[in-house]
């Protein structure tokens, strides 16, 4: 059986949810989208199976706006909290300033805004940051408190943290114990100031949202809103596992639908030896699918592919090609494609080359010079 749009994971999405809900249920919803191209398909395929008539479309959902609209703390981007990660460094490390301030801090930009990453990460992974940062010489803590590791993990670890221990340091060793020691001290004091502020990095404001919730749960439903659907996140961080565990409790189970968008061969295989499920691929995909899976597995289709290789020597010319390629096909075809651009360089002349009148359906791929080494 060839692949038609039946098969497509959005369009099966909207079916289920019309299915389920009807034009009413929609009208108090909520759906969790990815990306406004997901949004884009999904409200096509519902227009589709309302008739074409008019339809009162969900609200859309997105976690950074929900997790604002509880803390009413803002996300603003790393760099902005910068120069306090850089005060907050000086003044634990000790360090006088050298030169002018400009200097030193641009010096400091590299190293600060691995910080602020490493700082979202640990947030986002519900992380406690005091174990993480202050038991450098103790590593059984660290190893107890991260459930996913291995046997030999926790072995590697903990010969590691042994030999930071003992050995005679070097001066680069001593600035990288010096940097490690102090940065719980700027972890803690950084969350205070952007409280203060009112303001902070996404992975803290998911956290301090998820904090909130757990002293008041109803803070997690939305206004007016009875139904959830979240659609199409292949990967979760704990915080937002967390998040929709407890949208689920407060909105009740029947009330919040999840849609994995997941190759069959993942979704169906539980069986395998227990023993290597931490080496398998679905491992993580498994464990999210814990949260609820509303779309049964679709049905087999053939996937076989034709691949044509066309020579064009410039950027120009690989955009005639497309142009070309795509004035062949029909407008049911077209609605149903997408063009990848290896090269970011492609964008500008592929749109300059296609009629204003065809609606193409383009996203970003991975450069093939990447792809071959």
């Amino acid at each position: 059986m060839l692949a038609t749009k039946t098969h497509f994971f959005l369009y099966r999405v909207a079916e289920d949810l019309w299915k389920r809900w009807g034009r009413e249920g929609l009208r108090h919803s909520v759906v969790f989208l990815p990306s406004a191209r997901s949004k884009l398909f999904l409200v096509r395929y519902l227009h589709e199976l309302a008739g074409g008539q008019a339809l009162v479309l969900p609200q859309w959902g997105n976690i950074r706006t929900e997790a604002e609209r509880i803390t009413t703390l803002d996300v603003v981007e790393p760099l902005l909290l910068l120069p306090e990660v850089f005060r907050l460094y000086r003044e634990y490390a000790q360090i006088p300033l050298e030169g002018e301030f400009a200097d030193a801090f641009a010096e400091f930009y590299p190293a600060g805004m691995t910080i602020l990453r490493d700082f979202d990460q640990i947030d986002k992974y519900l992380v406690n940051a005091q174990n993480l940062f202050e038991n450098i010489d103790a590593d059984a803590q660290i190893t107890r408190n991260v459930d996913y590791l291995t046997q030999a993990q926790r072995e590697w670890l903990a010969h590691f943290f042994t030999n930071v221990a003992k050995v005679q340091h070097s001066q680069l060793e001593k600035r990288y114990l010096q940097i490690w020691q102090v940065l719980y001290p700027i972890y803690r004091d950084l969350q205070h100031y952007m409280q203060e502020r009112k303001e902070g990095y996404e992975g803290a404001v998911f956290r301090s949202a998820l904090e909130k919730i757990k002293d008041s749960p109803n803070r997690v439903l939305i206004k007016n809103v009875e139904r959830y659907a979240v659609v199409g996140f292949n990967a979760l961080s704990a915080c937002e596992v967390q998040y929709y565990q407890y949208l689920k409790a407060a909105a009740g189970t029947e009330n919040v639908l999840f849609y994995w968008n997941y190759p069959a061969s993942i979704r169906g295989n539980e069986t395998e030896n227990p023993e290597n499920r931490h080496k398998n691929a679905g491992y993580f995909i498994r464990s999210h699918r814990t949260l609820g899976d509303a779309l049964p597995t679709p049905e087999a289709f053939n996937t076989e592919q034709t691949v044509e290789i066309i020579a064009a020597p410039s950027v120009l010319s690989q955009a005639d090609v497309v142009r070309e390629l795509l004035q062949k096909q029909t407008t049911s075809e077209i609605e149903t494609s997408v063009l990848v651009l290896p090269d970011e360089q492609l964008l500008q002349p592929i749109l300059q080359a296609l009629p204003k009148e065809l609606a193409m359906n383009i996203t970003m791929g991975y450069p093939l010079r990447s792809m071959l080494g």
